[in-house]
């Protein structure tokens, strides 16, 4: 069950909770590696919990596994002006033996400069949750 829905079941002022897994990975496309140190595994609601602006997608998909979202910076450095959304690439953790195929469904845009929170990629927690929850 998690304890996201717990909170958010027992304790009616919560209105939006989310997970954050911190996690530091590469992403791969057409064989070349893209360093995505502070990626965290999350869940649709970070951009509930979170005030900042998705360019594209659904955050719903961060509710299913295989899916990631990029920030602008990333999605640019890895498809350059191409369209990131629909695409697949590889995820590889580099503390862990986790591996797999994700495709991106969202872009956000980058963090502000003055904001403690940074990342440049959130995967759908599904991924995740049997080994943390």
């Amino acid at each position: 069950m998690g304890i996201v829905h717990t909170v958010t079941h027992d304790l009616p002022e919560v209105k939006y909770a989310t997970y954050l897994y911190q996690v530091n990975g590469m992403f791969t496309y057409n064989d070349v590696g893209h360093n995505a140190d502070d990626s965290f595994f999350t869940t649709s609601q970070f951009f509930d919990v979170f005030n900042f602006p998705l360019i594209e997608g659904d955050p719903e998909s961060l509710d299913q596994p295989n899916y990631v979202f990029l920030s602008g910076t990333l999605a640019t450095k890895i498809f350059g002006n191409e369209s990131a959304i629909g695409k697949t690439i590889r995820y590889n953790d580099l503390n862990s033996n986790l591996g797999m195929e994700v495709e991106v469904r969202g872009v956000f845009a980058d963090f502000p400069d003055n904001s403690h929170f940074k990342t440049n990629a959130l995967l759908s927690y599904p991924n995740i949750e049997k080994q943390v929850d």
